[in-house]
């Protein structure tokens, strides 16, 4: 394989899997995939589908040797093309604050992937492509803030909620069937984002260990007035953060801001379905 190291951050969209994988990234070694793990199926799809079902991931025809081995072919050959771009990119390009990659140092990193949603039942197809070298993070969060982001996107609370709980189950099952799968929490990662960077590094077998600084992406953020607003900087730019400015730019408490703006029969059809994973997770 031209990858000889892939993460797979696994997640629901408005999850905090780009925080995430921006802070993964924040690691010499590691370098961004450039797109999420969807765009790596269309070779094997008619036309670029927006959606993959878990069905069509976890069928049995799609995990069986030969397939998996001409997909793992085709895929790592895109995802190591993706990666190599990283060199000409204004800010992906730093392998520190300052500090630029070689080509030879992107082609020897490891590659950081986001599937969400519907390609967390990629997992599998993942393991089996890269096994040992294939390690996975599930990142849960408050499903509250989920429900209020998807609201605001037209998706009803019920349906956030059936979405939810299917996500969640399954990245808490397979943390349980595979020992290069770990589950952090979102809050976590933003109440203590040195701490819990340094963890996963350790996970990933990754080194060095820590880092001194980490790289996000500014985003807009819900305000406790219902404005969204860029807490630090200039939206769009990615800052390197050291232990003091980045508390200046993670919005500890936004899940509690959001789940504040869900009505009580929001909360109430959102919880219909969601309860399960709620409780699962330690939200309920």
């Amino acid at each position: 394989m031209r990858n000889k190291k892939v993460l797979v951050i696994n997640g629901m969209s408005r999850g905090g899997t780009n925080i995430l994988s921006n802070m993964i990234q924040s690691h010499p070694a590691v370098c961004s995939a450039r797109h999420e793990a969807s765009r790596l199926f269309s070779p094997f799809l008619i036309g670029r589908l927006r959606f993959i079902t878990d069905n069509v991931l976890t069928h049995p025809l799609l995990l069986k040797q030969p397939f998996t081995k001409l997909a793992g072919y085709l895929i790592d050959k895109r995802l190591y093309a993706y990666k190599m771009r990283n060199f000409e990119d204004d800010y992906d390009r730093f392998k520190a604050d300052g500090v630029a990659y070689t080509r030879e140092e992107i082609a020897g990193s490891a590659v950081c992937l986001r599937a969400m949603n519907e390609t967390i039942f990629a997992t599998e197809l993942f393991r089996r492509i890269y096994g040992e070298n294939a390690y996975f993070i599930g990142i849960i969060r408050n499903g509250y803030g989920i429900c209020e982001s998807w609201k605001r996107r037209g998706v009803h609370p019920e349906k956030t909620g059936h979405f939810y709980r299917k996500y969640v189950e399954a990245m808490y099952k397979y943390s349980q069937q595979y020992p290069h799968y770990m589950i952090v929490k979102f809050e976590d990662v933003l109440s203590q984002p040195f701490e819990k960077i340094s963890e996963m590094f350790c996970f990933a077998e990754l080194e060095p260990k820590s880092v001194e600084k980490i790289r996000l992406k500014a985003k807009t953020v819900l305000t406790k007035k219902g404005t969204q607003e860029v807490p630090y900087g200039d939206r769009s730019v990615k800052y390197w953060l050291d232990r003091d400015t980045i508390r200046s730019f993670l919005v500890v408490d936004i899940s509690d801001t959001q789940k504040k703006m869900l009505t009580d029969f929001d909360l109430l059809e959102f919880e219909r379905e969601a309860m399960p994973a709620l409780k699962l997770a330690g939200y309920a």
